[in-house]
């Protein structure tokens, strides 16, 4: 096996990612996420200012890149949709159901479960909607 070639760009990386998913135990013809040259040119920039916001908030570059990026990379690339038009409920629980479809471990659906809860956190702070509610809608 050749060694990875080391990603240019976030996006890059996100693609590569992608490329090496497990995704074999998936049922056949379940939704995939589409590679970085499908999303639209906003969701590209979005990613980038989320890996800046991890990162200037104190997360660890590994939890960014392991966990935090490719789940964020999941919910842009299964909806395919300019992000000021994700559903911050659907589209998320979509997310988490293909992580669960592909058989996943446990911890797996918990680190993805709070993975899109802080993408969730930070679309909702460019949007201007502030911190969700400890009262509101249950976390995913």
């Amino acid at each position: 096996m050749c060694p990875l070639r080391r990603p240019h760009s976030l996006a890059e990386q996100y693609d590569q990612t992608l490329h090496y998913t497990r995704d074999k135990r998936l049922p056949e013809g379940y939704s995939k996420p589409q590679p970085t040259a499908c999303w639209p040119q906003e969701n590209i920039a979005l990613y980038e200012r989320y890996r800046d916001w991890l990162l200037e908030g104190g997360t660890s570059e590994m939890s960014s890149r392991i966990i935090y990026l490719p789940t964020a990379g999941h919910v842009l690339g299964l909806e395919l949709k300019p992000h000021i038009e994700l559903d911050l409920e659907a589209d998320f629980q979509k997310t988490l159901e293909y992580v669960i479809a592909k058989k996943s471990s446990q911890d797996w659906i918990k680190a993805s479960r709070n993975g899109l809860n802080k993408f969730k956190r930070f679309l909702r702070l460019e949007r201007g909607l502030g911190e969700e509610s400890k009262e509101g809608s249950p976390k995913l």
